[in-house]
């Protein structure tokens, strides 16, 4: 569970644009040379989460299926080897000889983030119930994580998982493209790097993208009350993550251990980004970049 906290900077401004953009956002959270920066951007919500392959077929079916001719294929696929964690399970463990915590996305999808750098930076990572367990306690000792199941607030995330990094020795710093996130995405795994995504109410991992190229036959306008047939090819576009959720421990590519999110989903406009000037959403995204 991601705790929101909404900010402003002024009573007017956010008068102003809550009669204007009454619609779900997060930010762009990123690290360079220490230091914390962000944007604030419009984006997709826990229920946007795709849970399969089958599901992401009947997403373009849904879209493209009417129109005839239709057909689609998998035009470049490039998935990183994260491991999903499931967040009842470490939860589980945990209580069973610490303080009760929920809400903890944010920190399962720190310990696959955590997992992935320490493994190509060759850190030591003991196991994933005791490094949960030092993510937890680092969390809440710095008052991150609140024990009445809130969750961690997404103001405070950034500085939580550079603090996370920072116990392992591992440094990071990063660029970003604000005005794109799925190209964000795509351009991190291109380089072997995962994203930390905050959504609306929940916490994943980017680590990887799928496109499909889609052909279909479309009937358009051709003169006064004629029409034509063209024939079409179109692209869409899926970040692959790791949601926090699944059991799997398996380092590949299936459907028990991936889930997408549409990248339409991420897209956003002017009218955002003057939403974001001002700062009035708390939805976060981490992006962790090179030494």
């Amino acid at each position: 569970m991601i705790n929101k906290k909404i900010t402003s900077k002024s009573v007017l401004l956010m008068c102003f644009l809550f009669i204007l953009f009454s619609v779900g956002t997060f930010s762009v959270l990123y690290f360079y040379n220490n230091t914390c920066q962000s944007v604030n951007i419009s984006g997709p919500s826990y229920v946007d989460i795709i849970n399969s392959k089958k599901d992401v077929a009947q997403q373009i079916t849904s879209v493209y299926g009417s129109y005839k001719n239709f057909s689609y294929t998998v035009k470049k696929e490039e998935v990183l080897d994260t491991v999903n964690r499931n967040q009842n399970s470490l939860n589980s463990v945990y209580n069973e000889t610490h303080t009760n915590i929920s809400g903890t996305c944010a920190e399962v999808a720190s310990l696959i983030m955590l997992k992935y750098f320490a493994d190509i930076d060759n850190k030591n990572f003991t196991d994933y119930n005791q490094e949960y367990a030092n993510i937890i306690r680092l969390a809440i000792n710095n008052n991150y994580l609140a024990t009445n199941g809130t969750g961690t607030n997404v103001n405070v995330i950034a500085s939580m998982f550079s603090k996370i990094l920072n116990s392992k020795s591992i440094s990071r710093k990063v660029s970003q493209d604000s005005w794109n996130l799925y190209d964000v995405i795509k351009n991190n795994v291109n380089i072997s790097k995962p994203t930390l995504l905050t959504i609306e109410n929940h916490a994943v991992v980017s680590c990887g993208y799928i496109e499909y190229e889609v052909k279909f036959t479309k009937t358009v306008p051709y003169w006064i009350f004629w029409t034509r047939d063209v024939a079409t090819t179109e692209t869409m576009r899926f970040a692959v993550i790791n949601d926090g959720w699944s059991n799997s421990t398996v380092e590949n590519v299936n459907d028990k251990n991936y889930s997408y999110i549409w990248a339409e989903k991420m897209n956003y406009n002017f009218w955002d980004w003057l939403h974001a000037v001002v700062g009035t959403s708390a939805y976060n995204n981490i992006i962790v970049g090179d030494k």
